[in-house]
């Protein structure tokens, strides 16, 4: 029994990315209990609810870019359009315009932006550094714009005292259950996304794009629609935190989500996410690499594929002939290999991509 569960150990350490995490871990751990013995305050269970309102942007942000780094792209804009959400929303409703009005106001232009930088590096393959290096210039000099080149006044001079207290309690003071609304906001989206990405055929394509953007194009994943459903992720969690910035300081700052593009990064990488995509987050045992992804495809063609099939280092007898044939086709000393396996992955049905 003790022997199960150390191999379970070794091999959960063993995982790819697992040691930052782990590092990430025992530092936290480490510095936390060195700043408690220097003040017993930080033991209270009111600095623990104050810590955990104060990372949900954070944590936030690192979701947003998080479902990019997967892709093997990058948001350089996520922390300008945390700004231009928190200034528009800001402003709208300093000029007495209903908070939920302000709020998809913001969100409209979030996601406008999302969908730029999603057209930028999916259709017209521009390296997502240069496109949303562009659209954070844009966005924050939208921020800048939107009121004159200066911060905003208190949003309750505009809407009231009453209707203000309500947005601010909603997003950054309130509680719920003993605990911060901004953690219960953050906690919801982050299990939305979660069960996005792990359970839905959106989230399989975002892991095919960046495993092997070629390999997932020729089994019929729509790259274009999936990179910008990435970056519609990243401008909704970066709408969400201008958000909560603008109800912790009751106002619009023009500087609001400076730097954060690199907290987001900074969070992926921590956790085990790999800035060059997906085939460098996990061991091959999890998810398909891109050669068992071709072999999966041969199987597939055979027309006696089921989900019983799909465990690694099995394969049906019916599939056996495609797989030799596959081979025989794409070997190394074959001079049209790239055209070959073109021609033989276009019309193969990948079930597991499709399902």
């Amino acid at each position: 029994m003790n022997e199960n569960k150390q191999s379970a150990v070794k091999r959960i350490l063993g995982t790819r990315g697992m040691g930052a995490v782990a590092t990430a871990f025992v530092g936290l751990i480490v510095i936390y209990i060195a700043f408690g013995l220097i003040d017993q305050n930080v033991f209270s269970g009111q600095n623990v609810m104050n810590l955990l309102r104060s990372m949900s942007k954070y944590l936030l942000i690192g979701v947003g870019q998080s479902y990019l780094l997967i892709t093997g792209n990058i948001d350089l804009s996520i922390g300008s359009m945390v700004g231009m959400s928190a200034m528009i929303s800001a402003t709208m409703m300093t000029m007495g315009i209903s908070p939920i009005a302000a709020m998809l106001a913001a969100l409209f232009c979030c996601l406008c932006c999302g969908v730029v930088n999603g057209f930028l590096v999916g259709k017209f393959k521009l390296p997502p550094f240069i496109a949303t290096l562009g659209t954070m210039f844009v966005t924050r000099g939208a921020a800048y714009m939107v009121n004159n080149n200066r911060n905003t006044d208190a949003i309750a001079t505009g809407i009231g005292k009453e209707a203000g207290d309500s947005f601010q309690n909603f997003f950054y003071y309130g509680k719920t259950f003993g605990i911060f609304n901004t953690f219960w906001i953050a906690l919801i989206l982050f299990l939305v996304f979660f069960f996005l990405l792990s359970k839905t055929r959106t989230g399989r394509h975002i892991y095919a794009i960046g495993s092997n953007v070629d390999a997932a194009k020729l089994s019929g994943v729509n790259v274009v629609t999936t990179t910008i459903k990435a970056y519609l992720v990243s401008s909704v969690c970066a709408c969400v935190v201008g958000l909560i910035l603008c109800a912790q300081a009751g106002m619009g700052n023009m500087e609001a989500g400076n730097m954060y593009e690199m907290y987001g990064v900074a969070a992926g990488v921590i956790g085990g996410i790999s800035p060059l995509g997906f085939h460098k987050l996990t061991p091959w045992r999890h998810w398909p690499s891109s050669w068992n992804v071709c072999r999966r495809c041969c199987m597939a063609d055979s027309g006696k594929w089921s989900e019983h099939d799909w465990r690694p280092g099995w394969y049906p007898a019916a599939g056996n002939w495609y797989y030799r044939r596959f081979l025989r086709f794409v070997g190394r000393g074959c001079p049209l290999r790239q055209f070959r396996k073109k021609i033989i992955l276009r019309n193969v049905n990948f079930r597991y991509l499709a399902a």
